[in-house]
């Protein structure tokens, strides 16, 4: 649902950002209104902005969830019909996860940008809330800073840390991760 979405977007760099910027300015003043950010996004897509070209239509929508695989096309009328329904909150769940993820995306892809592997790490044991992982990664940054190298045997430890922090990652948020690092 994620490609489906971005491939909905309006623009073609940064996408989620651009997105963002458009509900900030256009909606999330509606947030009190509405009790969540994802009840909130929900109602702004049904109001179809015009940065995003999501499908709107129930028949569209039922063509959709064919082609990604949601529905396979044989199902009873009155199951297609309550996934259909339920369209517009999976498209704003994914949409307030992905706004959730930019903040450290945009970290590590800065940390990455600057050489600063271990703080790129760092966030994304934030992300996934592995506080036993950012710690190590804290003893990780200090060795090195102190030593003023990284030494062979801290390298390893890193590695080690990164499948960690990767494998607790969602197939769609490592995606989005492993295109910044």
């Amino acid at each position: 649902m994620r490609q489906y979405i971005l491939d909905c977007i309006d623009t073609d760099k940064d996408k989620i950002n651009y997105l963002r910027t458009h509900y900030m300015n256009d909606y999330a003043f509606n947030e009190a209104r509405y009790g969540t950010r994802k009840r909130t996004i929900e109602e702004w897509l049904r109001g179809l902005p015009s940065c995003i070209n999501i499908e709107y239509d129930n028949f569209n929508i039922e063509k959709l969830y064919i082609k990604v695989g949601i529905l396979k096309g044989d199902e009873s009328a009155a199951y297609v019909e309550s996934k259909v329904d339920k369209y517009w909150v999976k498209v704003a769940t994914e949409i307030a996860k992905m706004f959730r993820l930019l903040p450290y995306l945009n970290v590590v892809q800065q940390a990455t940008h600057n050489n600063n592997h271990t703080l790129a790490l760092k966030y994304i044991a934030i992300f996934v809330k592995a506080k036993d992982l950012e710690k190590c990664l804290d003893a990780i940054d200090v060795l090195h800073v102190e030593r003023g190298y990284m030494p062979p045997g801290l390298f390893a430890i890193r590695d080690d840390i990164r499948a960690k922090l990767l494998k607790r990652l969602s197939r769609q948020d490592l995606k989005s991760f492993k295109e910044v690092l």
